[in-house]
């Protein structure tokens, strides 16, 4: 698709869990604060040790064996769910948001009022740095234990639904009177089917930025394929010149191109937005990682334009700066906080945030 979207792009890895951590790395991570309900947890004998390097070693050793193979008997099935998804992820990690998507609950320690210092899983899932700044998953001797009795997670069904149905059968908050049957919402409906997609990868939401600035602002979020091959294959598009008379063009130009913005500056979720109100001002990607805020714009032209909805944007939101990507061969400033940069040298004008 060079003819259409530009020319040397190219694919950044996503953010992954470290695979080369050890149990006792990440143990010596925790305080000693932490380690001492984990020793009693696993039964270590009395007297326990009270020097951190002792309790390293008294936790390690009962995480092996026939300690370890009680542990997971002790733990309920959504638990058990947890730590294989955790150990059969490709990307190394333990994600709560797909969990919960796929499953319909978060595992005990996970749950909108716990903390995982509560649940048994503290003591097999894991952060990979002191920070908390990677996602939970099991250092690898650890993995290598659980994998010889661990089952692979089930795989995800999705029931094909040739109309939508009057009611549903499920559990509803609220009072329901005697005799009647549950009403059936069909906006909870379309939000759990596009959870499940967002959770496999299918399409990516971005959420509304709904911060409170004085402007009625949309609040519904913004919807792509994640993956633009998927994208053509649905719309019939077989050939570059198809796309480039196809009425979805620039849709699946700026589908695209956002998730290679998001893996580029290897976003989490929770950093990545969009923003638009009622009266026209928008934004397409909106980027909000500690004191960063910065805005995107994707254009399927050479020659793009500082818009009204630009200027809007720079100073209702704070922005550093806006990116317009283009679909053009040359980059150039557009405005003191606007820059406009070709596709093809994304990679190259784009640097991981701090």
């Amino acid at each position: 698709m060079t003819e259409i979207y530009g020319e040397g792009l190219q694919l950044s890895p996503v953010r992954i869990h470290r695979r080369d951590y050890r149990l006792d790395d990440a143990l010596a991570l925790l305080r000693s604060d932490d380690l001492r309900p984990m020793m009693s947890r696993l039964s270590v004998p009395k007297p326990r040790p009270t020097r951190k390097v002792d309790m390293v070693a008294a936790v390690e050793s009962r995480l092996a064996g026939e300690s370890l193979r009680r542990l997971w008997n002790d733990l309920d099935e959504t638990q058990r769910f947890a730590v294989s998804e955790a150990l059969h992820d490709p990307h190394g990690g333990f994600h709560p948001e797909r969990f919960k998507a796929k499953y319909g609950a978060s595992p005990a320690g996970f749950g909108r009022f716990a903390t995982p210092e509560s649940s048994l899983l503290r003591l097999l899932l894991h952060p990979a740095d002191a920070y908390g700044d990677a996602p939970l998953g099991i250092p690898s001797d650890l993995a290598k234990r659980l994998r010889a009795f661990v089952p692979p997670p089930p795989e995800v069904t999705l029931a094909a639904e040739v109309e939508l149905p009057e009611t549903v059968d499920r559990r509803r908050r609220g009072y329901v009177p005697k005799g009647e049957k549950p009403k059936f919402d069909r906006v909870e409906f379309v939000r759990g089917y596009l959870n499940l997609l967002t959770a496999t990868f299918v399409i990516r939401q971005l959420p509304p930025w709904t911060e409170n600035i004085g402007k009625r602002v949309v609040k519904s979020p913004k919807v792509y394929v994640a993956d633009s091959g998927l994208l053509h294959a649905l719309l019939g598009i077989e050939k570059p010149t198809d796309l480039g008379a196809h009425p979805k063009v620039g849709a699946s130009f700026e589908g695209f191109t956002v998730e290679q913005v998001i893996r580029r500056l290897a976003l989490r979720p929770r950093e990545t937005y969009f923003w638009a109100t009622h009266s026209g001002a928008e934004i397409d990607l909106l980027v909000v990682r500690g004191r960063h805020r910065l805005g995107f714009e994707f254009k399927r032209t050479d020659s793009p334009r500082v818009t009204r909805s630009m200027i809007a944007a720079l100073d209702t939101l704070g922005l550093e700066r806006i990116d317009v990507v283009h679909a053009g061969n040359h980059g150039f400033p557009m405005h003191e906080r606007i820059r406009a940069v070709p596709m093809g040298e994304l990679l190259e004008a784009l640097r991981p945030l701090a």
